[in-house]
């Protein structure tokens, strides 16, 4: 066979005294075939001859060849035991033999772990790794079957968890309250009743009892008892901003006009002037561990905590200097101007640092000064110089410019860290939602979804959700913006 193409090899004609052909096995140049009446006929390929051999064992199923190069030791499974034997040199000889059920309950089925170790499966739902001799073996697997039952629910098939998930995910009625044994009309298959009861027994099913917050925290709490990390994550994330999303829902129907002209006015303020506001104190935002998809607010006061950690750890001239770089891009311009102006006066690079600080420092608004910076940021970027153009780019509130070329150099991640430090809301949704399609472009959906959902793009996250195949997670989703009244076109399912 060579690619889609199969051509002629060589032809093994009928072998007169071979019986109906039950198995063939295959190694090197030796190709066995194995008959009902328990007759091996083993054909050299490259001396084109072949020889007739009786195992007086009867019916043949299975044969398996042992690895290893050179090695043709030949496992034999007939329907009362095993045999190994060695064809090497063209001989056949018998190494070790098993009868069932004399020496072993009935085997069904044989391959190798190694070369010198054939594995039976037995009849009584054990894998028993035996030695060549096939006198001694590995304990069977209930001997390390644990006393207690272990909680698992990963053991069920996918379909009975993802049912039991969303069981469990639903919010109970006060007069029913949350069941402990499941039934047939909740959708459960028959044979996967009793497994289903015995691991919901082992689940604290009263951790469901004190969720307040509708589906979203009864969907976090289950992932958790259930261990399920990817689910873990995204109702953690979801969790958080669909407080948000509420509370954003309630501002904009109470004073629509109002929220309007504020968000207008902060789109307009210079990027080197922005600093974030926590407009929802109330909500416990989310660990530092999820990075970007933290809060604007939490976000930009991560990214100023360690700069000053990196600017309090500084060591050398170099140090320094991507600490000036952070600060700039941070809006920290009085501070950036003040470590530049500390570089030592026999330092090569001291007349350029104070090019620099001055710069910063009497930095103006005017167009013309804007034009001539831009002008030259990006032709810094062109020459390679991407992160110097960038900085120039943020230093006259060109920030979104400066993640518009970040991205397009493919450093979406610096583009993101950007984005997410400095722009108004709107500047930071236009940089992420293109991160979005780049993410799902190269495969990462989950991160995708969890983006749209940082961002209260509820909507867009539910048609990636259905898109990607996650109904079950997209029906939950839609039942929790439900929950907190956060408004949904009805068309979205």
């Amino acid at each position: 066979v060579e690619g889609s193409v199969v051509r002629d090899g060589i032809k093994i004609p009928p072998e007169s005294g071979i019986d109906v052909i039950t198995c063939i096995a295959f190694k090197s140049n030796q190709i066995v075939q194995a008959d009902v009446s328990g007759c091996l006929n083993v054909w050299d390929l490259k001396a084109r001859a072949s020889q007739n051999m009786h195992t007086g064992r009867g019916w043949i199923k299975k044969m398996r060849f042992s690895p290893g190069k050179g090695n043709l030791k030949l496992l034999i499974l007939y329907s009362d035991g095993v045999d190994i034997v060695d064809l090497k040199n063209g001989q056949y000889e018998r190494i070790a033999e098993l009868k069932c059920p004399k020496d072993m309950v009935k085997i069904t089925d044989i391959d190798w772990a190694a070369p010198d170790a054939p594995v039976l499966a037995t009849e009584d739902g054990c894998l028993r790794i035996m030695d060549i001799k096939l006198s001694l073996s590995s304990s069977p697997l209930p001997d390390y079957t644990y006393q207690e039952p272990v909680c698992c629910t990963s053991l069920l098939p996918p379909s009975v968890q993802s049912q039991l998930q969303v069981l469990m995910s639903i919010p109970a009625s006060k007069d029913v309250g949350y069941s402990t044994r499941f039934t047939v009309q909740d959708g459960i298959p028959l044979d996967q009743l009793k497994a289903v009861n015995e691991q919901v027994a082992l689940l604290d099913m009263e951790a469901l009892r004190s969720c307040k917050l509708g589906t979203a925290e009864l969907s976090l709490v289950t992932a958790i008892l259930l261990r399920d990390l990817p689910n873990i994550d995204f109702w953690t994330v979801a969790l958080y901003y669909l407080q948000i999303g509420a509370l954003q829902a309630q501002e904009r129907k109470e004073n629509h006009e109002e929220q309007k002209d504020k968000m207008q006015r902060l789109d307009s303020v210079p990027v080197s002037d922005f600093k974030r506001i926590n407009k929802y104190p109330s909500v416990q935002p989310l660990d530092t561990c999820w990075d970007f998809l933290c809060d604007p607010y939490s976000y930009q006061k991560l990214q100023l905590e360690r700069v000053n950690l990196y600017e309090w750890r500084r060591g050398d001239y170099k140090h320094t200097q991507r600490v000036v770089e952070r600060l700039i891009l941070l809006g920290e311009m009085d501070r950036a101007v003040q470590l530049l102006l500390e570089t030592d006066l026999d330092n090569p690079n001291y007349y350029t640092d104070g090019i620099k600080a001055c710069l910063v420092a009497t930095i103006q608004s005017t167009g013309a000064a804007q034009s001539t910076i831009k002008l030259v940021a990006t032709n810094l970027i062109a020459n390679g110089n991407i992160w110097e153009g960038v900085q120039l780019l943020c230093l006259i509130g060109k920030g979104l410019d400066g993640c518009r070329y970040l991205s397009s150099y493919g450093l979406w991640e610096p583009a993101v860290w950007l984005a997410k430090s400095i722009l108004p809301p709107a500047e930071n949704l236009e940089v992420l939602k293109k991160w979005v399609d780049h993410l799902s472009n190269i495969g990462e959906k989950d991160l995708a979804v969890l983006v749209l959902i940082s961002l209260c793009q509820f909507e867009k996250a539910l048609e990636l959700l259905i898109s990607y195949g996650q109904e079950v997670k997209a029906g939950l989703l839609l039942i929790a913006l439900q929950d907190f009244k956060i408004p949904v076109e009805n068309n979205i399912l």
